[in-house]
């Protein structure tokens, strides 16, 4: 059942759900002979992004059909609004681990049915161009950046406050030294009692990064086990691929700006830039050349420059670059 429990849970978070589905699935799925198959599962699509293109007929055949073999269908024929732009983050919310590792620790095997209905798994989804601030439970905020998912309790029930992130965010956490804070991400997992700092985990993204504003932080990298104490200005750098991690010292306002609307280019290659300027401004940014390849750019864009703007001033920053913007599409040459 790996694949097509693979696919019902990429359907689950690509759809939406009665809240009474959602239960059912919730109640099925964190059982103890099945948490082992879920979490290996959602490895595996993490891995994997290639599953999230997926079309919806192979999704919707193998959501009846696991329906069936799981005991959710109850005879009638559900509607779901397919919306594509959730269909490619869940990819993302996925390697959360959240249905098979977060509920079972918030809850008791013994008291899920009786729990089930008071603490729920919430998602917050921010789409390409836009931004939000969430509040927890216990007051801390969230301010998640474009393209971000987070991912948390109705309520935090067990010692740790854990969350989820995919993407990237600025974290004001409330102080309690007795349920330690915890975000979980891809390849970073973040430890704290009460400080501010920003994490930017994109999937797509080769690098993972901690910055630390005020406060201390305990960031462990998954793939070696190995933990590192970061005090203010200290920002912590995993890279995928090489595997490698790197301390140092930066300008803490450089990573945490965007959160009051403006962006921030501190020497990085043309190809970030790019990245970040599809998120902020939810366009698709076409590059036909390979002539910039080692250009690095160093620019501050105050909040809501329109991106015209932001085109000419890279374009005066790269000699010979030229480019074309239409509607929601630009192409550098």
């Amino acid at each position: 059942m790996g694949k097509e429990l693979g696919k019902i849970i990429r359907y689950f978070f690509s759809h939406d759900v009665s809240d009474g589905l959602r239960k059912r699935v919730y109640k099925r799925i964190t059982m103890p002979d099945e948490t082992d198959a879920v979490t290996d599962e959602m490895r595996k699509i993490w891995d994997d992004q290639n599953n999230a293109l997926m079309d919806d007929d192979s999704i919707e055949e193998a959501y009846s059909d696991l329906s069936v073999r799981l005991g959710l269908d109850d005879g009638k024929k559900k509607t779901f609004d397919i919306k594509k732009i959730l269909r490619i983050a869940a990819i993302w919310i996925i390697p959360l681990l959240v249905l098979g590792l977060s509920i079972n620790e918030y809850i008791s095997y013994d008291a899920q049915q009786k729990l089930l209905s008071e603490v729920v798994m919430r998602q917050r989804f921010t789409a390409m161009g836009e931004d939000a601030i969430v509040v927890l439970p216990d007051g801390s905020k969230v301010h998640l950046n474009s393209g971000s998912i987070l991912l948390y309790p109705s309520r935090f029930a067990s010692k740790e406050r854990k969350v989820y992130l995919s993407g990237e965010a600025f974290f004001e956490v409330t102080k309690d030294k007795t349920h330690p804070f915890i975000v979980n991400t891809q390849y970073l997992r973040m430890k704290v009692l009460g400080t501010k700092f920003n994490v930017s985990a994109y999937p797509a993204d080769k690098k993972a990064q901690t910055t630390l504003k005020t406060g201390r932080v305990e960031v462990t990298v998954e793939t070696t086990n190995k933990k590192y104490i970061l005090n203010p200005n200290d920002q912590l750098t995993y890279t995928r691929g090489n595997n490698t991690t790197v301390l140092s010292k930066v300008k803490t306002s450089y990573y945490t700006e965007w959160s009051a609307g403006s962006l921030s280019i501190n020497d990085e290659p043309l190809s970030t830039v790019i990245e970040k300027l599809e998120r902020y401004y939810n366009v698709k940014i076409i590059l036909t050349t390979s002539r910039y390849n080692s250009q690095r750019i160093i620019a501050h864009f105050n909040k809501k420059e329109s991106l015209v703007n932001v085109m000419k001033i890279i374009k005066a920053l790269i000699p010979g670059m030229e480019y074309d913007i239409q509607k929601d599409k630009v192409t550098i040459r």
